[in-house]
């Protein structure tokens, strides 16, 4: 996470996500955070960030602590996304061409 926001972890470590991404984004991710916690499961959730796509797990974490916690693992999934994509639009032309061979077709 830190390459992507461009620091470093040590410059991260005490800050809250609201304060170093997107505020929507990060709002979204305190949301999952705090599901996690409050149900004591995993929660997935995916997004993206700067133009990057992620699938994200939020895990509660059991800890000596006295406030709850969750670890995140977020695996950017940009390149998998893109082939979907480029794979629809190819499977959306061949359908425009299969029609527009069959109208042709028919017309004659």
């Amino acid at each position: 996470m830190a390459d992507r926001l461009g620091t470093t972890p040590e410059a991260l470590a005490g800050e809250r996500l609201i304060d170093v991404m997107d505020t929507e984004t990060a709002r979204r991710r305190v949301a999952a955070v705090r599901e996690a916690i409050d149900e004591g499961e995993t929660v997935e959730t995916t997004d993206s960030l700067d133009g990057r796509h992620y699938q994200n797990q939020f895990v509660p974490v059991e800890s000596h602590r006295e406030r709850a916690t969750a670890q995140l693992v977020s695996r950017d999934v940009t390149e998998r996304v893109e082939r979907e994509r480029e794979l629809e639009r190819q499977n959306e032309r061949q359908r425009n061409s299969q029609a527009s061979s069959a109208t042709t077709s028919e017309t004659r």
